[in-house]
């Protein structure tokens, strides 16, 4: 698929995966690219993705880094397939995916697209990521298509890139993604804290769960280290995005683009 035709606007999908890992802070960071750049061309293959923001984050209280991935696909059926492709099928160096020794805690969720929303261009404004999960105390639901509209315009009101929002009915949780621009930075710092600290510390979209009663379980605003896109069987290869590198590693072809 050709990446150009991602035009701002809403994104037609109904399923989307969340994983989130940790890694030892000892692993050297520019041996992640060709990690990631191996995995992509097994899992960009995978049926129905439409594509996939990858998170980076150095913990602050551990030293270990923070990732994972934001999944968006054309069905719930298809985000189902490839949560038990990646925990059962995919085998590399002799070992499932979530079994790697490497990877801390791994935590994957399916979910269905109330809605999504790129309200910027994802080749040059989708920098920086904040995922929240909440979780309800008992089946009752706020009315999930009235929260969209409230948290789509508000975004949009933010001058926010992108946004998402995301339900897992069997474990009564939903989720939301919000994307940003990067901030100018107003220093040589290796990365961009102020757009960081700025995501992080701005009030919530989802506000209104938690009015609800339901209670926030996650809460984490990451760079973005790759953005990827589909690559379709017999086709050439649609490079990812590294849209922070530098000074984030990346692999060669896309220092060199840069």
């Amino acid at each position: 698929m050709d990446n150009s035709t991602y035009a701002v606007g809403p994104i037609q999908v109904q399923g989307a995966v969340t994983v989130d890992f940790g890694l030892p802070g000892s692993l050297p960071l520019e041996q992640l690219p060709a990690v990631i750049e191996r995995d992509r061309l097994h899992m960009a293959k995978r049926p129905g993705l439409r594509q996939k923001h990858l998170p980076f984050l150095v913990d602050a209280v551990s030293g270990n880094l923070l990732s994972g991935g934001r999944y968006l696909f054309d069905t719930v059926e298809h985000a189902e397939q490839y949560k038990a492709w990646a925990a059962n099928e995919f085998v590399l160096d002799g070992l499932k995916f979530f079994e790697r020794p490497f990877f801390i805690n791994p935590v994957c969720y399916v979910w269905k697209v109330i809605g999504a929303q790129d309200l910027a261009d994802i080749h040059d404004a989708h920098k920086l990521i904040r995922s929240e999960r909440w979780q309800a105390p008992q089946e009752s639901l706020p009315d999930l298509a009235e929260s969209w509209s409230h948290i789509h315009n508000e975004a949009k009101r933010r001058g926010l890139a992108s946004v998402w929002l995301l339900h897992n009915e069997p474990e009564r949780l939903v989720g939301l993604i919000s994307i940003a621009g990067k901030v100018q930075p107003t220093d040589q710092s290796p990365a961009d804290d102020v757009g960081l600290e700025t995501l992080a510390a701005a009030p919530s979209l989802g506000t209104m769960f938690e009015q609800h009663g339901w209670t926030k379980v996650f809460d984490r605003t990451s760079w973005v280290l790759t953005i990827w896109f589909p690559i379709a069987e017999g086709q050439p290869d649609v490079p990812a995005l590294w849209p922070n590198s530098p000074p984030l590693p990346a692999p060669a072809y896309a220092l060199a683009a840069g």
